[in-house]
């Protein structure tokens, strides 16, 4: 079996996604900037309106997948309120400096989302890359 997943940046999108026949709502904000994590009225009226599996970003900002303890404090706060409102689950991206994924913060955020489930995104892509730069160098 298939799963229909579209990345949405507000109300209006997740509602033409859904209509479109999405099955998961990978619902985000400032999709220009990979994806931030959207407001609480989007998330709130998104699961009051949309019965579709719906992961909200959990992202602060744009840009790199480093983020100082201040930020992750942030994604610890955005993780609780899905969970309050009834998501599905979550969509995170943690790195370390090296490039490498950031497993301590990850798991926790995972253990705190819990029963949510949880999709490790993007920062994934920049693991890779760095890895498979380093092996063909």
């Amino acid at each position: 079996m298939y799963l229909l997943e579209i990345a949405t940046s507000d109300f209006e999108t997740t509602r033409a996604a859904v209509a479109g026949g999405a099955d998961r709502i990978e619902l985000c904000a400032n999709l220009s900037e990979g994806g931030t994590t959207p407001s609480y009225g989007t998330i709130y009226q998104c699961r009051e309106t949309f019965d579709v599996l719906l992961y909200p970003i959990i992202r602060p900002r744009g840009g790199d997948f480093l983020y100082n303890s201040d930020e992750y404090e942030v994604m610890l706060h955005d993780v609780k309120l899905c969970k309050q409102l009834g998501c599905d689950g979550i969509v995170i991206g943690l790195l370390n400096p090296d490039g490498t994924i950031d497993a301590k913060r990850t798991v926790t955020l995972v253990d705190i989302a819990y029963p949510m489930g949880a999709t490790f995104h993007r920062a994934f892509d920049r693991f890779a890359v760095s890895h498979l730069r380093r092996w063909s160098n």
